[in-house]
């Protein structure tokens, strides 16, 4: 079970944390296909912002970003993930100020740029590129699909927001590449954004 609760977010106040904990509730450890799709929802204080800007959250593979740990009110995320290489991530942060969560964006903005440049190192094999898009959801947002160089079922794709002090994140692994990648993930950050307000200082 999660760790015990570190943030100030109302309970189930995620889109997906309901149905997260539904699931957990359920789980048999006795159930040897239970692994093959998991629900999990994460309070810790510490856990890593899931816009990860140089590593596919595909396969989880590379070192966890270090980007936005500090200066946070609130988090909380929950995962969805498959063995199919599919899966839905969602995190909403909630920083003391804004002027915290806008450094974290431009932070976080460096070193995706410098990723969808360069690449970066993918695991086993192979390098994982990204490609950034302007979005216009709240304050200040990004669209961002990657993908690995050597391998076809490694795509994923986000979208990361930010709404005065608060930062909102929905994405995950995408089955090969789609025509519209980020249309789910704009449809839950416009849901979020609705009610954002009720814990960030809009």
């Amino acid at each position: 079970m999660p760790v015990q609760a570190a943030t100030k977010l109302p309970k189930n106040f995620l889109l997906y944390e309901r149905t997260a904990r539904e699931d957990m509730a359920r789980d048999d450890p006795d159930d040897i296909y239970d692994y093959e799709e998991t629900w999990l929802y994460d309070d810790r204080a510490n856990q890593p912002l899931l816009a990860n800007p140089c590593y596919t959250v595909a396969v989880a593979t590379g070192p966890s970003t270090k980007i936005g740990l500090t200066g946070r009110k609130a988090v909380r995320s929950v995962t969805f993930s498959s063995q199919e290489y599919y899966g839905t991530q969602e995190q909403v942060i909630v920083y003391r100020s804004t002027k915290i969560a806008k450094k974290v964006m431009r932070d976080w903005k460096a070193a995706a740029a410098r990723c969808a440049r360069k690449g970066s190192k993918a695991q086993p094999m192979g390098v994982f590129r990204r490609k950034l898009y302007p979005s216009s959801l709240g304050d200040q947002a990004w669209a961002v699909k990657g993908y690995n160089t050597d391998d076809d079922d490694q795509w994923d794709a986000y979208v990361i927001v930010r709404r005065a002090n608060a930062i909102i994140y929905y994405g995950g692994p995408r089955q090969k590449q789609q025509k519209k990648p980020f249309a789910r993930d704009r449809r839950d950050a416009m849901k979020m954004l609705a009610k954002i307000c009720r814990v960030a200082s809009c």
